[in-house]
C-alpha cells in the first residue's frame, strides 16, 4: 500500500495555482495572498532584528574601543615620563 503524500505549496505557488484554477481560486488566492503577507512581515521583522543587535554590537565595541584608548592613554603618559626621567637617573648613576 502506497501512501499519497502531498507536498506543501508555497505561498506563490499557492497564489499562481489560485488564479490558474477558477474551482480553487478564490480560497488559493486568499491564503497565497496572506501566506505572502505573512512571509513578508516575518522576513521584515528578522531584518529589524538583525539591524537592532548589529546596532547594540557596535555601540558595545565602541565603548570598549573608548576605554581601551584611555588605558592606551595613560601608559604613553607612563612611559613618557619614564622615558624623560631617564637622562637624570643615568647621571645619577
Amino acid at each position: 500500500m502506497g501512501t499519497k503524500t502531498e507536498e506543501r505549496l508555497t505561498p506563490g505557488q499557492r497564489l499562481g495555482r489560485g488564479l490558474k484554477y477558477s474551482a480553487v481560486g478564490p480560497v488559493d488566492v486568499t491564503r497565497g495572498a496572506l501566506g505572502l503577507g505573512l512571509s513578508g512581515a516575518q522576513s521584515s521583522a528578522h531584518w529589524v532584528g538583525e539591524r537592532y543587535r548589529q546596532g547594540r554590537l557596535k555601540e558595545q565595541l565602541s565603548k570598549e574601543l573608548a576605554a581601551a584608548q584611555e588605558v592606551i592613554g595613560s601608559e604613553l603618559a607612563a612611559a613618557q615620563e619614564v622615558v624623560a626621567g631617564l637622562p637624570q637617573a643615568l647621571t645619577k648613576a
